[in-house]
Order: structure tokens, then sequence, then C-alpha cells
């Protein structure tokens, strides 16, 4: 699975994706990112599956497009 990553996750990670075995659920894969990544656990992002921003647990594919982004904020 190749995961998107944007704002200050890029400097997270030093690159602007990466690459995972493939996951079933979303909190799986956080909890993998958080394993390879230990300072995600101190940001918070949204995660979003097929170009749509999920709240919540969701079922994983390994054709699914995922990003990891940075919180919106309004103006």
């Amino acid at each position: 699975m190749k995961i998107q990553l944007f704002g200050n996750l890029v400097d997270l990670a030093g690159k602007n994706h990466v690459e995972v075995e493939n996951q079933p659920t979303t909190d799986k894969l956080i909890e993998l990112l958080v394993t390879r990544f230990p300072e995600l656990k101190d940001h918070q992002f949204l995660i979003a599956v097929n170009h749509e921003v999920i709240s919540g647990k969701t079922e994983l594919h390994p054709c699914d497009e995922i990003a990891l982004l940075p919180p919106f904020s309004g103006g």
C-alpha cells in the first residue's frame, strides 16, 4: 500500500509517501505507521481513503488510495 503524506507529515517521515504491506483496516494501518514513525502519536491528522476523509475504523483494500492529511482550518 502506498500512503501519500501532506503538510507537516512529510517533514516527519522525510518523504511525501511511504509504502507498507497491505493492512485490513485504517486502525491497523495507523498502528503500523506509529510503529515506524513514533512521532505520529504526537500529531493530529486526517485519513482520506479514495479521496474521502473518513472517521473511525474503515476497511481497506490493496488498490485503495490512502492519504494522511494535516488538520484543516477554516477562515
